[in-house]
């Protein structure tokens, strides 16, 4: 999946779905993305980025349980989920319980690292 960060510079995250051969070079390109993302952003959008992350998921869902596996989310955050504008407010905070509470119904392990 593609996204921007908050400085307007592409970042690319996937799954690895290749072998173990994949995995050096899927670790390593998630190490450069996190020591490059800026964390004083005010801006928190996490429902979006959940529901992007969800689209692809659940097309996989399927063969990820066939193969009796499971994706492991990580969801670093400094605060309260905003909208893209850096709000927060009651109705940003039910989006995204309802966004995460999606993700039961997928073969999917959610650890919440607060920064």
């Amino acid at each position: 999946w593609q996204r921007q960060d908050y400085q307007k510079h592409a970042k690319k995250f996937s799954l690895c779905w290749g072998t173990k051969r994949d995995i050096p070079s899927e670790l390593n390109q998630i190490r450069h993305v996190m020591r490059n993302v800026a964390l004083d952003q005010n801006a928190c959008p996490l429902t979006n980025r959940l529901k992007s992350l969800g689209k692809g998921l659940v097309k996989e869902a399927s063969n990820i349980e066939a193969r009796d596996q499971h994706v492991t989310l990580v969801i670093c955050t400094q605060g309260l989920p905003t909208d893209e504008g850096g709000e927060h407010s009651g109705k940003v905070l039910r989006e995204f319980q309802h966004e995460l509470a999606n993700f039961s119904r997928l073969p999917v392990r959610i650890i919440v690292r607060l920064t």
